[in-house]
């Protein structure tokens, strides 16, 4: 085996990159609301203003599956997801796509008895 020695440089001034990965509206997208979270029956998709075009939704689970597809359709500003029928625990809400960017929310589902 050999050994060998490596040398790293600090570079400060950089700032850790938002969540959305899309390069238009990124502010816009940051101000989506999501409530009540926890969630117990729906979840409440707020944007900030109306979309332009039709928006992807979807809520992932904690291995990767998307439990829930819909959108959200352009002229409108809000969505309400039932989320009765999902298993208790951490969600991962994906909203937008393409050109209009991405944003990714924690959704917490817990059912009250």
């Amino acid at each position: 085996s050999s050994k060998g020695i490596y040398q790293t440089e600090l570079i400060t001034g950089i700032l850790d990159p938002p969540v959305v990965t899309g390069l238009e509206n990124a502010e816009l997208l940051e101000q989506v609301k999501i409530y009540p979270n926890p969630a117990d029956h729906e979840i409440t998709i707020l944007l900030p203003g109306v979309a332009k075009e039709a928006m992807d939704i979807q809520l992932v689970d904690g291995v990767g599956k998307a439990v829930i597809k819909d959108s959200i359709s352009e002229g409108t500003s809000q969505k309400t997801i039932h989320s009765q029928d999902l298993a208790a625990g951490i969600y991962i809400l994906q909203i937008g796509s393409g050109k209009s960017g991405v944003v990714r929310k924690k959704v917490l589902v817990v059912h009250q008895d």
